[in-house]
This record gives structure tokens, sequence and C-alpha cells, in this order.
């Protein structure tokens, strides 16, 4: 099993998909669109070490990224990882989650190049921090992953890593902001703790 997470900024990984970092950190590769201040390469850098996982790929794409030529940038990354999930984020109110979203699902076409990556399970993360969406997109939250135990823990800290993205409570951008949420959905899934996926397409 590999994991692509597409990340529209170094951050995004941990809020949508933090606990699956830290439970399956050898499967798991991101690819981060936006250009990292020092500080939040850094932060970043903390973050990667507490969960874990295998690899943070900068893409370093100018503001305002989208289009084809994001396309192209993620079918290079599909064409060197060759995951067998990818993981968008939700494409709520934030313009960079949208394009980044957008240009994912066209990435993760059928092709007739015969280069071209096909993934076989396209999965969306959710980004807690944004509730607001600005057209109904059909996307129904019914994958849920068990992040119970280490994995919680380890989103929280890595979470509390980037400094300069998080805030005091009450704030969703925390650790504890994120354990509680965490905490809530796996509760109604008979989990300690969970997080949530909607499924574009499953091949088995």
């Amino acid at each position: 099993m590999s994991r692509l997470i597409l990340a529209p900024h170094a951050d995004d990984e941990v809020l949508g998909c933090g606990g699956m970092l830290a439970k399956y950190p050898n499967d798991c590769v991101v690819a981060v669109c936006s250009i990292p201040t020092s500080i939040r390469r850094e932060e970043a850098a903390r973050a990667k070490a507490i969960l874990g996982y295998r690899e943070m790929h900068w893409l370093e794409l100018e503001e305002a990224y989208g289009g084809r030529e994001l396309v192209d940038e993620f079918d290079s990354v599909l064409a060197k990882h060759q995951p067998s999930e990818l993981y968008l984020p939700y494409p709520d109110l934030h313009q960079d989650h949208i394009a980044v979203y957008e240009a994912g699902l066209r990435a993760a076409r059928v092709s007739m190049k015969k280069d071209h990556w096909y993934v076989p399970n396209v999965f969306v993360y959710h980004v807690a921090v944004y509730t607001t969406e600005l057209a109904p997109t059909g996307l129904k939250f019914d994958t849920f992953e068990d992040i119970s135990g280490p994995p919680i823990v380890a989103k929280a800290k890595a979470m509390d890593a980037y400094e300069s993205e998080t805030a005091p409570p009450p704030s969703p951008s925390n650790g504890d902001a994120l354990v509680t949420h965490a905490r809530a959905l796996g509760s109604v899934h008979r989990l300690e703790a969970a997080e949530q996926f909607a499924t574009i397409r499953t091949i088995r």
C-alpha cells in the first residue's frame, strides 16, 4: 500500500490526515503545493519527524496556482510515487483547497497515455478549520480511519509543531482541538478517535 497526500499548504496534511500518517508512516508521502516560508519549512520538518512518515515533497508553486500547470505537476508526482491511494483536500471556501482538489481529480483521470499513473483509490480528507463551501459538492464522508492511541497523540503534537499556524482555544487549529474533534467523531463509530474521508472511487 502506498498513500499520497496532496496538501495545499504545509499543515493541511496534519489537519486532515495526521493520524493516518502516524498510523502508516512507511506507506505515506506528502506533496505540498505552496512555497513555504523558512519558518513554515522548519515547522513542517518537526511535524514530519513527529509523525514519522516517508517523505515530504515540496512542489513550491507560485501563488494563485491552478489549471493545467497544477495538473501537470500532479501527473509528475503520481508517476514518481505510483500510489495506490490518493488523498485530496475537501473543496471548501479556501481557493487553494479548491484548486488542489480539482487538479487532483484531473490528475487521477483515466488517460490514454501509457506512462500516466492511474490511482485506483481516491479519497477526500476533511480540514476541520473550514466549514463553508462555495457550492454543493455531493461529497459524503463515508470512510473512517481508526486513529486511537498513539496516532491521535502524534497528530496533536504535530499540529502544535506548526506554532505559526496555531492559536489558543477556542480555535480549531491546535492539538487539543484536533483531539477533541477526533474523539467526538470516533465516539459515534465506537472508536476512541477517528479521521473521516469521502470516497471518490475504490477499486479492490
